[in-house]
Order: structure tokens, then C-alpha cells, then sequence
């Protein structure tokens, strides 16, 4: 009798790092002012940034400047405005830190504070796959045992261990 199996298993393990996005940003009637609005903010971020010890790397992106033109209740239309934008990433090993990090930061007029990617080292990503194989196959096992069982038998031999989709056709 052939019994084809598949077997998964999940872990949920705690995050090793953190990967947080802001931005500064700055809106004015005047481009530049907008621009060096935007830069006095986000130049406060990375100093804050490079001197906390739970950061590996943190970068600041090149301004991004916009404009529009307001219109008043009457649908006139109003001198131009600009808005500046520098975003900024960082990614963090310390979670205190980055708790009172974003605090901090979430305080600041003209700093919005973005989203928090959760992420696991290279080395542990690699161990866990190790072991979430090892204990997926052990699931196959046992339902391929469940299923020979309730067919009378008793014994399974594996013949062939792939991914979904790539079972060879014989």
C-alpha cells in the first residue's frame, strides 16, 4: 500500500531584533525651511540613535519634498506649501530601548513613528529550520502509521521526503 503524507509543525519563538521606521517630516510656505525643518529632526533622531548601544545599524534616507496648494472655504486658492520627509530605519537588539526609544520619539513634533518588524538572527533562523523539519517528518510519520493502521497494517516505510507540490510522479 502507498500512503502519501504531509507533516508541518510550527514554532513560536520570542524576537531577536526589532526593525523600526520613522520619519521626520515638516510642512512650511517656504521649500527650504520645510527641508531644514525636516533635516534639524531627523538629524536629533539619528544622534539619539547612534548613541544607544541596543541598535546594530540604523540609516537615514534622502529628503523627499512635496508641494500642494490649499484652497480656502471659498475655493481659492492659497500660496504653495511644501512638505519635507526624511525617512529613517533602525533595527534594534534591545527592546527596552526601543520601547523608550519610540516613546521618546513619538513625542516629537514632526516625527511619526512608523511600524516594528519582528525578526530572528540568521544562525537561529537556521537551527530552528533544522528542527521544525526534523519534527514536520515526525508528523508524517505518525499520520502515515495512523493511516496504514486503520487499513490493517502496521509497519511504514518512507520512500520519498519532498516539499508540497514536488512529489515525483511514479
Amino acid at each position: 500500500m502507498k500512503i502519501t503524507v504531509q507533516g508541518e509543525h510550527r514554532l513560536r519563538v520570542p524576537p531577536e531584533r526589532a526593525h523600526l521606521t520613522l520619519a521626520a517630516t515638516a510642512e512650511s510656505g517656504s521649500r527650504g525651511r520645510a527641508v531644514a525643518d525636516a533635516t534639524r529632526a531627523a538629524q536629533r533622531l539619528a544622534d539619539d540613535l547612534a548613541g544607544l548601544s541596543g541598535v546594530e545599524r540604523h540609516s537615514v534616507e534622502a529628503v523627499r519634498v512635496n508641494s500642494f496648494w490649499p484652497s480656502d472655504g471659498q475655493g481659492r486658492r492659497l500660496p504653495e506649501r511644501a512638505v519635507a520627509t526624511i525617512n529613517l530605519t533602525a533595527d534594534f537588539t534591545d527592546f527596552e530601548q526601543l520601547a523608550a526609544f519610540t516613546a521618546r520619539a513619538g513625542g516629537l513634533d514632526g516625527v511619526r513613528v512608523g511600524w516594528v518588524g519582528w525578526s530572528l538572527t540568521d544562525a537561529t533562523l537556521e537551527g530552528l529550520e533544522a528542527e521544525t523539519l526534523t519534527r514536520a517528518i515526525a508528523a508524517a510519520r505518525r499520520r502515515a502509521l495512523a493511516m496504514a493502521r486503520a487499513e490493517g497494517g502496521d509497519l511504514v516505510e518512507v520512500e520519498e521526503i519532498s516539499d508540497p507540490g514536488l512529489l515525483s510522479q511514479s
